[in-house]
């Protein structure tokens, strides 16, 4: 899934300071078209997220077992 959702991104550059992000580019991107679907606005996909933390990990990379998903003030 992960693989075929990166091939829709072709050249897109993860401008983050990479250094305080738990999760790669492509991870927040499949958070977020995932909570699309499920008819989330904007202000919830962090809220979707961390509520289906166990979920999104059975096929996401995510490496930080908080619920943090760089969405971060800096």
């Amino acid at each position: 899934m992960i693989e075929g959702l990166a091939v829709c991104f072709p050249g897109l550059e993860d401008l983050r300071e990479t250094s305080g992000c738990d999760h790669r580019l492509i991870a927040i991107l499949v958070i977020a078209v995932c909570a699309v679907i499920a008819c989330a606005e904007s202000k919830d996909i962090g809220l979707y997220g961390r509520s289906k933390q166990a979920w999104l990990q059975t096929f996401l990379p995510l490496p930080c077992a908080t619920s943090r998903f760089c969405a971060r003030s800096p």
